[in-house]
């Protein structure tokens, strides 16, 4: 794909209503390099020329001289207020000129400045084809009204990412995610029955827990802190039967406490 510049002979009737090609030529003018834009020639915003309206690029441009004194306001311009609020440079009473721009950076101020050349340049070549609903026949040199639909998308950072606490965040959730494979994991291999959420109910009424009781009514955490120091087993206490007997027990009693067996049947 490539480009090839040319020249055109033009013919018009009736006052230039209707124009048709008689000619059409190589250009013999130096070509253009592929990043020149309409600002590389200001010659041409004369409308004889190039068809594009001078008026836009005065006016334009004016609003960035009216940014420096003497002609400085105590609001920004609506140029100046684009940088700061692009999405809504008509703010009602303007921008207090006291807010700092340059606090936005050179890439937002680059990003945001080219906006406003790209804009001036689609509407020094087609000031009446502005995307936007204005049709051809809406006049853009007197002063008019004209109505069309608006849309307006706010974006706002809702959350934002923070390296630190993700990191914290994901080991947590991985620990977590392990405590509850392996109490799974436990759970299977287990060969006693799960007792441990009634553990001193179970050694309070087992004949097989020497233990000093003070009282049928003592509370369960009154027994559990005056049993601290003592030891007990869940294990075989008929370990010579036939079968096993699965109690909890002491280990400071009389009877033998033996460990449980995988291939040991037990009641």
């Amino acid at each position: 794909m490539s480009t090839t510049y040319v020249e055109l002979a033009v013919l018009c009737y009736e006052g230039g209503a209707d124009c048709s090609t008689t000619r059409i030529r190589q250009s013999q003018k130096p070509y253009w390099p592929s990043t020149a834009t309409i600002l590389d020639r200001p010659e041409s915003w004369a409308m004889r020329e190039s068809g594009t309206n001078p008026l836009i690029a005065q006016m334009i441009f004016q609003h960035f001289l009216d940014a420096v004194r003497p002609r400085r306001t105590a609001q920004y311009s609506v140029f100046e207020t684009f940088f700061l609020e692009p999405d809504r440079p008509y703010v009602d009473g303007g921008t207090d000129a006291d807010t700092p721009v340059g606090h936005l950076g050179n890439e937002l101020i680059s990003q945001r400045f080219t906006q406003l050349i790209n804009t001036f340049i689609v509407a020094t070549t087609a000031p009446v084809a502005l995307t936007g609903g204005f049709g051809v026949s809406t006049p853009f040199m007197d002063y008019n009204t004209s109505r069309t639909d608006l849309q307006i998308e706010t974006t706002s950072v809702i959350i934002r990412c923070h390296k630190m606490w993700a990191i914290c965040l994901i080991c947590l959730s991985s620990l977590l995610v392990i405590a509850g494979l392996l109490t799974a994991f436990l759970d299977l291999r287990r060969k006693a029955p799960g007792i441990f959420d009634s553990f001193v109910t179970s050694i309070r009424d087992s004949p097989y827990a020497r233990l000093q009781h003070l009282s049928s009514t003592e509370d369960s955490v009154d027994l559990a802190r005056r049993q601290q120091n003592t030891r007990v087993r869940i294990g075989d206490v008929k370990s010579d039967d036939t079968h096993g007997y699965n109690a909890v027990a002491t280990l400071s009693g009389s009877h033998e406490v033996g460990r449980l067996g995988s291939r040991r049947l037990y009641i």
